[in-house]
């Protein structure tokens, strides 16, 4: 989620804009201001989902986020890379409740060739 607001360091010390993506993402879709302002107080991303779900927009507003995602990996990679280089990225969302809530567009290709 962090990476969606081009926020590369993840861990939790460095700062937080989870439920402000999530937020503004879910307002693209139309959601209530009280529903966003609810979203912006939760504490953990499995009840901003569970709130988007509840609403109905759970799956645009996801792909949205794994777009942000993208592009922000892909910026990244592009200014590390000598020109002439090519540098795959990919990043799947997850949550223990929820499961996979994401995938950027390289993903899966990248996931089985970790895994052949």
């Amino acid at each position: 989620m962090k990476i969606a607001g081009n926020m590369m360091n993840t861990h939790s010390k460095y700062g937080d804009c989870r439920m402000e993506i999530l937020g503004s993402a879910a307002a693209v879709y139309g959601v209530k201001p009280e529903t966003a302002k609810y979203i912006l107080g939760c504490a953990a991303c499995d009840e901003a989902v569970r709130v988007l779900r509840e609403e109905g927009i759970d799956i645009p507003t996801l792909e949205l986020v794994s777009e942000r995602i993208d592009h922000n990996l892909a910026n990244r990679a592009f200014k590390a890379c000598d020109i002439g280089q090519t540098f795959e990225t990919g990043a799947i969302m997850f949550s223990k409740e929820y499961g996979v809530l994401g995938k950027t567009k390289d993903a899966d290709m990248l996931l089985k060739k970790i895994i052949d």
